[in-house]
């Protein structure tokens, strides 16, 4: 059984966070809070305020191979909401 994914959420209108990107033992790219390559799961209502302060420490060199033509050295940040 999967443990309960961490949940935050806004008080007095407001939820703030810092997520970091980076690297995790097995190489793959992830989204780090607190420490941990799992990023929590935010519950905010209609009006709240959601800061987030992303900080970005994957390697400038992507580890990685490129599976279909020319690397372009650049990290794909995708955001949903």
């Amino acid at each position: 059984m999967l443990p309960n994914p961490l949940e935050l959420r806004a008080k007095n209108h407001a939820l703030t966070l810092t997520l970091h990107a980076g690297v995790t033992p097995d190489g793959k790219n992830s989204f780090y809070f607190n420490g941990q390559p799992n990023a929590p799961t935010l519950r905010v209502s209609p009006g709240d305020q959601l800061k987030i302060a992303y900080i970005n420490d994957l390697p400038s060199k992507p580890h990685e191979k490129c599976l279909i033509g020319p690397c372009m050295d650049m990290t794909n940040c995708i955001f949903t909401v």
